[in-house]
């Protein structure tokens, strides 16, 4: 060969793999949360005999405290079981030491490059890995393992479980105080028990707070607000918004801020509650700030002299200074529990403060407890985030309120707490347009559309009953409902009656004959409360959920030999079509047919809106037409809650140079969120993405979320179906002579 022709072919190589290179967009940061070297962050985990540790990080200086810890479980401990730790130590804090001791002995090694020599200290990135069952441990740096061979511990010397968790960036010590701080950058922690990843922490910042959350194992996020101000963050981070509502500031000053919000619970000898707060408004100077209470019986307070605690009539004063209880901004739990006899508080994974308590005799409240109040009294008011409320009786749980709003989103919204178990939403009894609680952070509400029983409004769904029918309504009733008003939820008629209803009995079936549930009448008054009404003539039953807990069951007639003519079924409207219509939201309609002595789906009806026209479209696909409003067109339905997106693209390859656009639509969005793989992508909030050629070959999936704006919070819809895309690889041409 020529050498003209040599380089000829060595140029389309280079040439080649240049391009391929070149077209490659740039990566995101990867992200991690530094630490000036003033604190720690507990892990929660405990060291087990089938453990492995993998901490993926940088120093920021090669000037450390001695025995400066990266990350270790060797809190001094009579009762100590198993430790294990990665610091600096030894030669004037030149090396790199793996700390071991399973309860009766500890050793030290220090890895060793290939030339086995000591591995100094430097502020490139790193991995170490200690692997209890399969040493030797590792230490990585780039495509660069070096192996850290321990002798004297093999994996027989672990058979008992550590019982302190491991810190990250610094260790404990006797009294629980972080010690041996270390100046470094982490990017990830993953913990490994007998090859099974059981946790993987990674770079999260929540409620602006920056942490660690477990994207494996049980989900969780940790961090220390104690020290918010050691550690920061950097890179393509994992952001998370805890939803909240809060009551406005100035409370304890403007009467007309005085916000709460009524649990509508009694507490009790076995009660415990645990609200999850953040205060939003420095203390007055010697007022008392009311957290929760209930009369003087039960409460938590923070005034000049920290937090505080009142059960019985008798006070409790923590230790927690008010430079801790009061702090503005910081995410805390406070916890009341009667029967356990403690109370104290909670930040991020450090308990502020334990304090036990004693009970007094038999709890005799005559009021409910309160959020951010103290029984209404004027000057006891607290401004503050609620993202949620626990109550437990005799350690059964029977409350769980979570952040909650409903209502059009491009109006004034309902915003309270919704309990999960029950159904019940519970806010600031005396709310109006201009003084209402408000909210924040992520929501996700299900979408719905809405009758109007003034102006007659139902749903058609040109369905036919017959004796093997079941329907399933899913609903709220959306306005109060007058003390002698019938409602009926759905009906049907022909030669006999198929028909769900609520009136002043509670809730009531007509399937041929009257059945009325018995003491059933407040609840089925209650409004915003959603609920699932279902009829079942195969089966003869009537039921009512309440966000999937059975409420009522009841015996109705055996429809076998019925017929049921010609009338079809209406949702929010009687069999006659004349009287008695309700306003309600439905979430969705389902009708089965039984065959063969099996359910069939015949109909998923499911909110929509088309050409600005809100209706019921059949997910089934065998019912064409699109359920609107039957009764006038001039009184349309209305629709709220965040409608899942469809997203469409124009190509499911894209090659480099070239892109491919995903769009999503939804009615009302205001905005969207997009997901790659899973993984949200930070800053596209548009309708359209646009999807450029990643490097790899794979096949990405892509999928939106629809966003609303309502206060300081982005309610969202579920996710869309995902939508492929795959990355074409360019060729690479090697021609060899």
């Amino acid at each position: 060969m020529s050498a003209i022709r040599k380089a000829k072919s060595l140029f389309t190589v280079v040439l080649t793999i240049a391009i391929a290179f070149a077209t490659c967009h740039a990566f995101a940061e990867d992200a991690y949360i530094e630490s000036d070297g003033t604190s720690g962050i507990l892990t929660g985990y405990k060291l087990k005999p089938a453990s492995r540790v993998a901490v993926d990080f940088a120093l920021t200086t090669t000037e450390q405290v001695s025995g400066a810890r990266l990350f270790g479980a060797d809190r001094s401990h009579t009762a100590l079981k198993m430790s294990g730790s990665f610091y600096i130590g030894g030669n004037e804090n030149t090396l790199w030491v793996i700390h071991l001791g399973n309860g009766e002995n500890y050793d030290s090694v220090w890895p060793r490059d290939g030339n086995g020599d000591f591995i100094t200290l430097d502020t490139d990135r790193h991995t170490i890995v200690i692997d209890y069952p399969n040493p030797p441990h590792l230490y990585i740096t780039g495509s660069v393992t070096n192996e850290v061979p321990n002798e004297d511990f093999t994996p027989e010397s672990f058979s008992k479980e550590a019982i302190e968790p491991i810190a990250l960036f610094a260790r404990q010590d006797a009294t629980g105080a972080f010690e041996k701080q270390c100046k470094a950058r982490i990017y990830g922690v993953k913990i490994y028990e007998s090859g099974a990843l059981v946790h993987d922490f990674v770079p999260c910042l929540q409620d602006g707070m920056p942490g660690f959350k477990d994207v494996a194992g049980e989900g969780g996020f940790i961090c220390n607000p104690a020290a918010e101000t050691s550690f920061t963050y950097r890179g393509d981070i994992l952001v998370e918004e805890s939803p909240y509502v809060a009551t406005p500031t100035g409370n304890n000053t403007e009467a007309d801020k005085h916000l709460y919000v009524d649990t509508e619970y009694f507490a009790t000898a076995d009660t415990r509650l645990e609200l999850d707060y953040a205060l939003t408004e420095e203390r007055p100077s010697g007022a008392t700030w009311y957290i929760f209470s209930g009369e003087s019986q039960f409460g938590a307070f923070v005034n000049d002299k920290g937090a505080g605690f009142v059960v019985k009539q008798s006070q409790w004063k923590t230790g927690v200074a008010p430079s801790v209880a009061d702090l503005v901004g910081v995410k805390r739990t406070a916890i009341l529990d009667v029967p356990g006899k403690w109370c104290g508080l909670v930040t991020g994974t450090c308990t502020n403060d334990y304090k036990s308590i004693t009970t007094n005799g038999v709890f005799a409240n005559t009021s409910t407890i309160k959020l951010a109040s103290y029984a209404g009294a004027n000057n006891y008011f607290a401004s503050m985030k609620v993202y949620g409320c626990r109550i437990y009786e005799a350690g059964t749980l029977v409350r769980d309120f979570r952040p909650y709003a409903f209502g059009p989103l491009d109006g004034t919204p309902v915003v309270g707490l919704k309990d999960e178990l029950t159904g019940a939403f519970i806010s600031y009894p005396a709310a109006t347009a201009s003084k209402r609680l408000s909210c924040g952070g992520k929501m996700v509400l299900p979408p719905y559309v809405e009758t109007l029983r003034a102006d007659s409004r139902f749903i058609d769904t040109g369905y036919h009953v017959q004796p093997t029918t079941k329907v399933a309504l899913d609903y709220a009733v959306a306005a109060e409902r007058g003390a002698s008003d019938t409602w009926y939820l759905f009906g049907a008629q022909g030669g006999s009656t198929f028909t769900a209803l609520i009136n002043k009995n509670g809730f009531g079936y007509n399937n041929g004959s009257w059945h009325l549930s018995a003491g059933m009448a407040t609840e089925a008054s209650l409004a915003n409360v959603r609920r699932t009404v279902v009829l079942d003539n195969p089966a003869a039953l009537g039921v009512v959920t309440t966000e999937g807990v059975t409420k009522l069951v009841t015996e109705v007639d055996d429809p076998t030999g019925r017929t049921y003519g010609t009338k079809t079924l209406k949702l929010a409207t009687p069999h006659d079509e004349k009287t008695h219509f309700a306003t309600i939201r439905i979430y969705g309609c389902r009708i089965w047919e039984k065959e063969n002595g099996d359910y069939v789906l015949k109909r998923d009806y499911v909110p929509a809106v088309e050409n600005n026209v809100a209706g019921l479209r059949d997910a089934t696909g065998n019912d064409a037409t699109f359920r609107v409003c039957a009764s006038t067109a001039a009184s349309p339905l209305t629709y709220g809650g965040a409608f899942t997106p469809v997203v469409v693209q124009t190509a499911a390859k894209v090659t480099h140079g070239n892109t491919v656009t995903l769009t999503a639509t939804a009615p009302g969005a205001k905005s969207y969120r997009w997901y790659r793989n899973g993984e949200e992508i930070p800053g596209e909030t548009s309708s359209s993405l646009v999807v450029r050629w990643r490097r790899g070959g794979e096949t990405d999936t892509y999928a939106a979320r629809s966003a609303y704006a309502v206060d300081s919070a982005t309610i969202e819809s579920g996710e869309s179906e995902s939508v492929a895309v795959e990355n074409v690889t360019p060729g690479l041409i090697l021609i060899v002579r």
